[in-house]
């Protein structure tokens, strides 16, 4: 029966291996609440970003996680990208807007 499924049939874990394999990095899911999931994202492609001469963004992969964690929990959601330079690291928050 469509829509009656509590849960997905695709993992968390087909996320963190998307993001490894198109060269993002390693996605660690780090805290879940019932209305947010919070990730983290290192790589050392994310130091050399970072340490750019330039401003840098992680609105791409913010998308991405977005649209995956929808297709995963089938729950709307949005995605805010936090920067922490001082450990180079990206935390993502995944809300549901639901």
């Amino acid at each position: 029966m469509p829509g009656s499924y509590k849960y997905s049939l695709f993992p968390i874990s087909n996320i963190k291996f998307a993001f490894k394999q198109l060269g993002w990095g390693y996605l660690d899911l780090v805290k879940e609440k019932k209305n947010e999931l919070t990730f983290q994202l290192m790589a050392d492609a994310v130091v050399y970003r970072l340490n750019a001469p330039i401003e840098t963004e992680f609105r791409l992969e913010a998308g991405f996680l977005s649209e995956s964690v929808s297709l995963v929990k089938q729950r709307p959601c949005e995605c805010k990208e936090k920067i922490q330079n001082k450990i180079h690291q990206i935390e993502f928050s995944a809300i549901f807007t639901d």
